[in-house]
């Protein structure tokens, strides 16, 4: 052996450059991990994230195993022969560059399914901007929980979105603003206040004053509700004795009143104070006008606190109900609200 023969020196390593570039190291793969969370982590399915996490840890297991080959061969530990070098920094900073460009342009939108007492088992969402679809209507239900996608890449302005469930009806619409590098996340039906409807009901010392459904269209006299929210007045034409909902789309009404417990309102009708002493058959009379077959007026939706001014009038300017003030509640989806003269 020769004592003057010396083994050659491999790349030099700088502690400090090794220390920097795992502190770089580490901050990157966090940033990724919080970017994969954010926008990809829903859109991505269970099978798909477990047989890719796994496809992945046997990659990386492979190229560290290539790696340590190659630099166990020129006499240099592994991990500082990939962290302790200039070109390392540079790499990392690169990476840093990408990983902001895709924070900067990437947004995302998803709901997904969290039921509440009573919920249906599926639902339809609409996203709309202004008066256009922003995106396809998305479903979930209580087995495919997550529907949504990221947007790659997005620049602009805000966004404000419009979040509606169209089956089933019943839930009032959601709306959220939609930026640039951020996240929508909804669920639903949790995050849904309840559609608030109300019921005008004719009350019984109104019933001899106003026209009934079986009437002729033409009569001596007619009459117009008009209800005052907020600086909106809204006006309904040829009001009789029925029972006429308020509220929201016309169409969404009638589905919402198919699905309602009716008996269940008939039995806290007739327990009104104004019925209870009237005989049987009158009151069976009334319940009927009232339930049988009610009147779906498209108005804008109520919220819940809001204040509603009700009142009837005569074609001819006549008062025949003064205003009303009736607050919408919190919890019930359909309020019957009796009309009373002596309210």
């Amino acid at each position: 052996m020769n004592p003057d023969k010396t083994e050659p020196e491999g790349p030099r390593v700088g502690v400090g450059r090794y220390r920097l570039n795992l502190a770089l190291l580490v901050v990157l793969l966090v940033l990724m991990v919080v970017y994969f969370r954010v926008h990809l982590e829903l859109y991505v399915t269970q099978g798909y994230l477990v047989g890719g996490t796994l496809s992945l840890w046997g990659l990386l297991k492979l190229i560290r195993a290539r790696s340590d080959w190659c630099v166990k061969e020129a006499g240099i530990e592994p991990t500082k022969a990939l962290l302790g070098r200039p070109g390392g920094t540079e790499l990392l900073i690169v990476g840093f560059i990408v990983l902001a460009f895709l924070f900067g342009t990437t947004s995302s939108i998803y709901i997904t399914y969290k039921p509440v007492v009573g919920a249906a088992s599926e639902f339809e969402v609409q996203v709309t901007s202004g008066d256009h679809l922003y995106m396809e209507p998305l479903a979930v239900t209580s087995y495919d929980r997550v529907a949504g996608r990221p947007y790659f890449p997005r620049f602009g302005a805000k966004e404000n979105l419009t979040f509606r469930i169209t089956k089933p009806p019943g839930y009032a619409p959601l709306k959220k603003t939609f930026g640039a590098w951020s996240n929508l996340s909804v669920e639903v039906p949790a995050g849904f206040d309840q559609r608030r409807l109300l019921l005008l009901l004719p009350g019984p010392h109104l019933k001899d004053e106003l026209p009934k459904t079986d009437d002729p269209a033409e009569v001596a006299e007619k009459y117009v509700l008009r209800l005052r929210y907020g600086d909106r007045v809204h006006t309904i034409e040829d009001f009789r004795v029925q029972g006429t909902l308020v509220g929201g789309r016309a169409e969404d009404m009638e589905e919402i009143w198919l699905r309602s417990d009716v008996v269940l309102l008939e039995t806290r009708l007739g327990r009104h104070q104004g019925m209870r002493e009237w005989p049987a058959a009158d009151k069976r009379r009334l319940l009927g006008r009232w339930l049988g077959e009610p009147r779906y007026h498209g108005t804008p939706e109520f919220e819940a606190g809001q204040t509603v001014t009700v009142e009837i009038v005569s074609e001819r300017g006549e008062t025949l109900l003064p205003p009303q003030d009736i607050e919408i509640p919190e919890g019930s989806v359909i309020t019957p609200v009796i009309l009373e003269e002596s309210q």
